[in-house]
């Protein structure tokens, strides 16, 4: 049977996005009058997660897809109400504008901590104000090339202003949307374009994961026909952060030594400005990556058993492990699609850092299947956000979080693949078409 729109989900589609839109307005509208309290703020985007979640389910049902040109409208209207407000508990955005500042001035960002700069009195207002907020200011930046890059832009498009940041990623964002739009189907392009963590985490925050999640996917969706495009852009994903070397070696795999060998020369070529400077991310990199722990899943329970040393050498080895045994399934199947949901939830589940912005590049790899797990967790991770710092809690540090966050969080997302997993046995023992 051929796919339809009836007027009645046409209706829904419509009604769905407009409420969905007075959510962000009125949240906006909040942000711009006074502090908001984080109850209140996730509490915004979780009924934004209701709306979105029935508003899917209504308008799909059945043979129904929704129209492209709806799923693009409300997209971009998310998007530019985001972009309106400053960001909320975050300060990451600080460290963007402060590196798009010393590029500008072709200093190597790497090269210096911002706590280098706190005596320099010829820096203006608007600079010291960035300089200021910086967390972790003794440290250099751990931000690689292409979101240095990122941040030049910014710097010249809107000086010293995060609407800057905000504007480039959310149009890297519909980017994303135009291409996944030419991958998958309408209701899974929904799920992403409408997804209420992605319009936070981007629009209203400013996180520049997308910059990379929009290049690896560009990179898959070019490699049979435009290989050139394609190495360009996964050199240019890699260099973002490194969760793009996960899925990098399979789209290597598709393509000739020679592109495999360009690929080498771009990356290298890209790091080589900062390289000869004599400093890269790679130094505040290590030193997160030894010391940092927030939203950890198995590291955190493993941690409380071992050494913090051990417990992060017993993950890497099973994420390895895992690794490998989806390489040689990958290769006997013959198979061509990538499942990057799994192998980066995977790396996420078992990694001491579990930050929210992360799943960006998870989610747009879900739209490819039909496994909840993903939506559910960009839902559930929300809930990370209730640390000490930002409830006001003085009996928590300032990034522990609530010692009831971690069992919701991490039970939901059990639920889902639980749920996920009996689908499967389900459709297997029936004999019905296997899921993606």
């Amino acid at each position: 049977m051929k796919p339809t729109f009836s007027i009645y989900s046409n209706a829904g589609l419509f009604l769905g996005g407009m409420v969905s839109v007075l959510l962000y307005w009125y949240l906006s509208g909040e942000i711009a009058g006074s502090p908001i309290k984080i109850e209140r703020y996730i509490g915004y985007f979780g009924a934004a997660f209701v709306v979105y979640a029935v508003t899917i389910f209504f308008v799909t049902r059945g043979n129904s897809i929704p129209p492209l040109a709806y799923i693009l409208l409300f997209a971009v209207l998310f998007r530019i109400i985001g972009i309106t407000v400053a960001p909320q508990f975050e300060d990451d955005y600080f460290r963007y504008i402060w590196d798009g500042f010393v590029l500008s001035g072709l200093d190597n960002p790497y090269q210096y901590p911002p706590s280098h700069y706190f005596s320099d009195e010829n820096i203006s207002d608007e600079y010291q104000n960035a300089l200021s907020g910086i967390n972790y200011p003794d440290l250099p930046t751990i931000y690689a090339p292409t979101l240095q890059f990122s941040f030049l832009l910014a710097h010249w498009v809107w000086p010293a202003q995060v609407m800057g940041l905000q504007l480039i990623y959310s149009v890297m964002d519909v980017l994303l949307i135009l291409i996944l739009a030419q991958m998958t189907d309408r209701k899974s392009l929904m799920l992403y374009a409408w997804n209420p963590l992605v319009i936070k985490e981007i629009a209203f925050t400013a996180h520049p994961d997308v910059a990379g999640a929009m290049l690896l996917i560009a990179a898959i969706f070019f490699v049979k026909n435009r290989p050139l495009l394609s190495v360009v852009s996964l050199a240019l994903s890699v260099c973002v952060k490194p969760f793009a070397w996960v899925i990098a070696p399979f789209i290597l795999m598709r393509l000739r030594k020679t592109y495999v060998f360009l690929f080498a020369i771009l990356v290298l070529v890209i790091y080589l400005p900062f390289l000869a400077s004599g400093a890269t991310d790679f130094t505040t990199l290590s030193t997160f990556g030894k010391h940092w722990e927030y939203n950890a899943a198995v590291y955190h329970v493993l941690s409380q058993v071992l050494s913090a040393t051990n417990a992060r050498l017993l993950c890497g080895v099973l994420f390895v492990m895992m690794y490998l045994v989806y390489v040689r399934n990958y290769c006997a199947s013959g198979q061509t699609s990538i499942r990057g949901d799994i192998l980066l939830g995977g790396l996420l589940i078992l990694s001491p850092v579990i930050n929210p912005w992360y799943l960006l590049w998870i989610l747009p790899f879900a739209t490819f299947n039909r496994d909840i797990w993903p939506w559910v967790a960009s839902c559930a991770v929300l809930l990370s956000y209730f640390t000490g710092l930002n409830m006001g809690d003085p009996s928590l540090a300032s990034y522990e979080q609530a010692k009831w966050v971690r069992p919701l969080e991490f039970g939901m997302i059990a639920l889902a693949i639980a749920f996920d997993v009996y689908r499967r046995w389900r459709d297997e023992k029936v004999g019905a078409p296997p899921r993606a």
